[in-house]
């Protein structure tokens, strides 16, 4: 958001996100060391792809949790089998 938009808009999601995991609606997971290690082994084997490392960590992320969907608007997330929902 920041770079396709600014600094504004990209605040303004940060804030609303804050008041959705404070109400319940989304939690928010951290990255541990073994998605860590995950996201490297899936950037190291996908080298004809543009992933980038945050890309990679979240797939690790979401394998883990067995997450099938994403809101996203990068195709790489269907490249890796997720379902994209723009």
């Amino acid at each position: 958001m920041r770079y396709k938009l600014n600094h504004s808009v990209a605040t303004q999601f940060w804030n609303m996100i804050q008041q959705l995991v404070k109400s319940g609606l989304v939690e928010v997971v951290r990255v541990n060391e073994w998605h860590e290690q995950k996201a490297w082994e899936i950037f190291e084997t996908y080298d004809d792809q543009k992933f980038s490392l945050v890309d990679c960590t979240s797939f690790a992320v979401m394998q883990d949790l067995s997450l099938l969907k994403v809101f996203t608007g990068d195709h790489h997330f269907s490249i890796m089998g997720f379902i994209c929902v723009p």
